[in-house]
């Protein structure tokens, strides 16, 4: 099994995850994606998690998790607050300006004794069938409201140089936070390209070894879906491959599986796409391939969905 889904319980697989996972872009200079070795230690502090994971429970059952950004940062908190080596000194931290606020610093923390301010994002974009991939515009978000290169040029125009603003740096001082020192990122996640293509290429600010599955429109639903075992991935699941003994989904066959998402896309108030994960025939059925289906005029805006 993979350092990402060995354990018994899904928050510490998404934990794990969140550790180990490969970086999904691939920054060239300063900042780099933070990486975790699987040292003793660390697996150790997730074994241990594993067989009492009740504090994660009830670290993130305090936050607000809802949505999966969110979820994906209080991993992180956690990560910053308990794991070995971290100190976490403040997350969420907003900075004020006369009459609203400028901005935020998503974690400022000690690891290893540096201190560092880390910028955190977990993504899924897709590339359109009629685009090559190889620039960072071709990879388009689900809602198709965002992009790579949009979320690239937040990142390195707004997000981090937002540090060194005289009004952040101020917000600090007043906080009794020291300046970080360094700063990371951590944005993971998943690019999809169309299962039927089979020549695409990589921007350079992707990693090449970031993990690359197949979407589908829902109207090719019969021609994807045609045998073994399936099981439909909840948000919180889709972080990480699906693995039964960390909390086991219903099974469908194949034309349980069409019907669900004909349900889905035709008769749901707030259609959004779906993750699929097909399982190996033999057990404990882990996840083997896995799909994201969108709505058939996909990347034309969902006018349907709202949030």
């Amino acid at each position: 099994m993979s350092l990402c889904s060995n354990y018994s319980h899904k928050e510490v697989q998404h934990l794990a995850w969140c550790l180990f996972a490969p970086p999904l872009i691939h920054p060239v200079g300063e900042p780099v994606s933070i990486t975790a070795s699987a040292t003793s230690e660390l697996c150790s502090w997730l074994e241990t998690l594993d067989q009492n994971p009740q504090p994660l429970i009830d670290y993130i059952q305090s936050q607000n998790h809802r949505l999966l950004g969110s979820y994906y940062e209080c991993l992180w908190q956690f990560i910053a607050s308990h794991g070995p080596g971290w100190e976490m000194l403040a997350h969420h931290f907003q900075v004020h300006g006369s009459q609203q606020t400028l901005g935020e610093l998503d974690l400022i923390a000690r690891l290893d004794q540096r201190l560092m301010h880390l910028e955190l994002a977990v993504k899924f974009y897709l590339k359109p069938q009629n685009l090559s991939g190889d620039m960072a515009s071709h990879w388009v978000g689900p809602q198709s409201h965002d992009r790579l290169d949009l979320k690239l040029e937040k990142l390195t125009k707004k997000q981090l140089p937002f540090l060194y603003q005289k009004e952040t740096q101020q917000a600090l001082t007043d906080a009794n936070l020291p300046l970080p020192e360094i700063q990371r990122v951590s944005i993971q996640g998943y690019l999809f390209t169309h299962w039927q293509d089979h020549e695409w290429s990589l921007p350079p600010s992707v990693n090449p070894g970031a993990l690359i599955k197949q979407w589908l429109f829902a109207r090719e639903i019969t021609q994807v879906v045609c045998e073994g075992d399936w099981v439909v991935l909840p948000k919180p699941l889709w972080l990480g491959p699906y693995s039964p003994q960390a909390g086991p989904l219903p099974i469908l066959q194949p034309k349980e599986v069409h019907q669900h998402v004909d349900d889905h896309f035709l008769n749901s108030r707030h259609p959004y796409a779906l993750m699929l994960a097909k399982l190996t025939p033999e057990a404990p059925h882990e996840e083997y391939e896995r799909y994201f289906v969108v709505h058939n005029q996909w990347p034309a805006p969902d006018t349907k969905h709202k949030g």
